[in-house]
C-alpha cells in the first residue's frame, strides 16, 4: 500500500478525529464507545486525489478502508477488459473488509471521483488490534463474519435462481443414504490440515476432544436444507458436496475437503440450514455443538481468537467461491 497519509491530522491525536467517522459506518453500529476508540487507534487516514486509484482489479488486497470524505467508484471488468459493472461509493461506505483478514486478489477497482479521504486498516494494524485489544478484535471478527454470512446466503440464492433461469442442467435429485453417520473411534490427525496450521498441537487435541467424531459413508446426508442448525463441522478426511434443491432439481454450490469448516452460517445467524450437505466420499468429520461453538466465539482467549479466525476465513472463502460460481 502506497497511499499518502493525511497531513491535516495531528499525528498524536488520530484516534479522537477518526472515532466520530467510524461511528457513522454500518460496520461499527454495534460497537461500544470504548471499542470505537480502540478501533480508531489502529486506522490510518489517507488522501487520494481525483482520478487516483485506491487499488486496481487483480491487485492482492491486504487492507480495508472506510470512505471518510469524497466520492469513489467501484469498477469491475470482465476477462476481456470490458466494463461490466460500476457503483458509486459515498462517505462511510466500507471497502475490502474481507482482505484485511484473508488477502486475495481484488475483484474490482476503486477510483476516486473527487479528492477523497479514506480510513485504512491493514494487516499489521489488525495484528496490533489483536494483541492490544483482543476483545475488540473478537468483536470485529464476529461483525465481519455476520456480514459475510448474509452475503453468502444471498449469493447462493442467486446461484440457484440463475442456474434454473439459464436452463443449466442440474443434478437429478436422488434418494440419499439416510444414515446420519456412525461414531468414529479411530485417531484423527488434525495437524496435517493446512487450514488448521495456526493451532498448536494441544489446541487441536482440545478441539478433537470436545467434538463428536463421526464417519459418514459416501452419499450419506450430513444435514438437509431447512434443518435446524445445531452444530458446525470440520472435515478430517474426505469430501462433502453442498447442494441447493429447487423444485425437482438439485444444484451444486461447492465442494469442501480436509480441514474445511462448514455449517457455521446457521449458528452465526441463528437460522435453519441454507443448503444440504452430502458426503461425496467416505468422510470423517468433527461435529462441534452449538454450545461449544458459542463458548468459543464469545471468548477472547488466544485459542478462541484462532477459532474465530477459522470461522471468519472459512466464511470468506466460501463466499469467494460462491461469487466465482455465480459470475463464472
Amino acid at each position: 500500500m502506497s497511499l499518502a497519509v493525511s497531513t491535516h491530522y495531528d499525528s498524536q491525536n488520530y484516534s479522537s478525529m477518526i472515532a466520530p467517522r467510524l461511528k457513522r459506518s454500518a460496520l461499527f453500529a454495534d460497537f461500544t464507545e470504548e471499542q470505537i476508540q480502540e478501533m480508531a487507534s489502529v486506522f490510518t487516514p489517507c488522501d487520494l486525489s481525483r482520478d487516483e486509484y485506491l487499488f486496481k482489479q487483480g491487485d492482492i488486497g491486504n487492507f480495508m478502508v472506510i470512505i471518510s470524505s469524497g466520492i469513489m467508484e467501484l469498477e469491475i471488468d470482465d476477462s476481456k477488459g470490458t466494463r461490466v459493472f460500476t457503483k458509486t461509493l459515498e462517505p462511510f461506505d466500507i471497502v475490502g473488509e474481507m482482505t484485511c483478514l484473508d488477502p486475495a486478489p481484488r475483484s474490482g477497482s476503486i477510483k476516486a471521483q473527487t479528492d477523497s479521504e479514506v480510513l485504512v486498516l491493514d494487516r499489521p494494524s489488525v495484528e496490533q488490534l489483536k494483541n492490544k485489544y483482543p476483545k475488540t478484535y473478537s468483536k470485529l471478527l464476529r461483525t465481519i463474519w455476520k456480514r459475510v454470512s448474509s452475503r453468502l446466503n444471498l449469493t447462493n440464492d442467486a446461484i440457484s435462481q440463475n442456474t434454473e433461469a439459464n436452463g443449466e442442467v442440474p443434478f437429478a435429485k436422488r434418494q440419499d443414504n439416510m444414515s446420519k453417520g456412525f461414531k468414529y473411534s479411530g485417531k484423527v490427525e488434525l495437524d496435517e490440515n493446512d487450514s488448521l496450521q495456526h493451532f498448536s498441537p494441544r489446541e487441536l487435541d482440545t478441539i478433537a476432544g470436545v467434538a463428536r467424531k463421526v464417519f459418514y459413508p459416501r452419499d450419506s446426508i450430513i444435514f438437509r436444507e431447512n434443518d435446524l442448525g445445531k452444530s458446525c463441522h470440520i472435515i478430517v478426511t474426505g469430501e462433502v458436496t453442498v447442494y441447493r434443491d429447487v423444485g425437482r432439481s438439485r444444484f451444486e454450490l461447492g465442494r469442501l475437503n480436509n480441514g474445511d469448516l462448514f455449517g457455521q452460517v446457521a449458528l452465526i445467524e441463528h437460522r435453519r440450514r441454507g443448503a444440504t450437505v452430502v458426503a461425496s466420499k467416505d468422510s470423517v468429520v468433527l461435529e462441534l455443538s452449538m454450545m461449544d461453538f458459542d463458548r468459543l466465539v464469545q471468548s477472547a482467549t488466544p485459542f478462541a481468537l484462532r477459532f474465530q479466525e477459522l470461522v471468519t476465513i472459512s466464511s470468506i472463502r466460501q463466499l469467494q467461491h460462491a461469487n466465482e460460481r455465480y459470475t463464472g
